[in-house]
């Protein structure tokens, strides 16, 4: 993993969830945006035509993610995108002209950016963490509830305790120095997010003990929150636990269709 070049392995994980015959596109939008997929990828097609082993930015301009890969395969990772993110070619391309940078072009390289930190942080292999991880074929990754969010005097009243949280409980590692007032926030917003309870990460009754490998899994967790907020978006983010978890203790790689091929 630490051999491969920088975008090498989440490029992979393109050409993994297109080998399970991903279909992930919105139903509403489906029809009319298969048919434009269909009208860019054709004539995608025929610019490789007869130079398919050239490497890709040979044959196409301003590539940068499959740099040295052959140009056959751009199609296939720009279909399995399409269906990830649930739209069509223009989203992020101004059709026919596919070199023009655009906004969503740019967010599109931050994300894979996103997606290397977060594998290598997290250190897992394949599938590890994907594209529809956090977007399950929306344009857009689906925010926390809003019942999740504290209230206003829930906030008042956590105000009131500013000592840092290693000043009043014990074993405090990955969020010293945040306001022991918001511990029982966070927490909650934890266990919320992966549908679970304290009992998931902590021994009951002695919260401090690191006996439980979950414990150890969230640590790991907020290190690559803090990597990405700190190294791709070099600031605060809206990135949290639920934006992968959506309720559940284990965030999913492949869509369900793609894990019974």
């Amino acid at each position: 993993m630490k051999n491969s070049s920088p975008l090498a392995r989440i490029v992979a994980l393109i050409f993994v969830l297109l080998a399970a015959g991903l279909m992930a596109v919105d139903a509403r939008n489906e029809s009319q945006s298969n048919q434009n997929n269909k009208e860019a990828l054709a004539e995608i097609n025929k610019m490789i035509a007869g130079r398919e082993d050239e490497p890709a930015e040979q044959v196409f301009k301003n590539i940068e993610l499959l740099k040295g890969r052959k140009a056959s395969r751009l199609p296939g990772m720009m279909s399995a995108l399409t269906g990830l993110l649930g739209v069509d070619c223009a989203h992020c391309h101004a059709p026919r002209e596919w070199e023009k940078e655009t906004p969503a072009k740019q967010t599109a390289r931050k994300h894979f950016d996103m997606l290397k930190v977060a594998n290598d942080q997290l250190e897992i292999q394949n599938p590890g963490v994907t594209c529809y991880t956090c977007h399950r074929g929306n344009p857009l990754p689906q925010p926390p509830p809003a019942s999740f969010r504290p209230t206003d005097e829930m906030l008042k009243q956590s105000d009131q305790d500013k000592r840092p949280a290693e000043e009043v409980y014990k074993n405090v590692q990955s969020l010293r120095g945040v306001p022991a007032g918001r511990w029982m926030i966070i927490m909650t917003m934890f266990t919320r997010s992966l549908g679970v309870d304290c009992n998931h990460c902590h021994v009951q009754d002695r919260f401090e003990l690191d006996d439980k490998p979950a414990k150890q899994t969230a640590r790991k967790m907020l290190r690559m929150v803090s990597a990405i907020a700190r190294e791709i978006y070099k600031g605060p983010t809206s990135i949290n636990c639920y934006t992968c978890h959506r309720g559940q203790p284990r965030p999913v790689s492949l869509p369900p269709q793609a894990l019974m091929k």
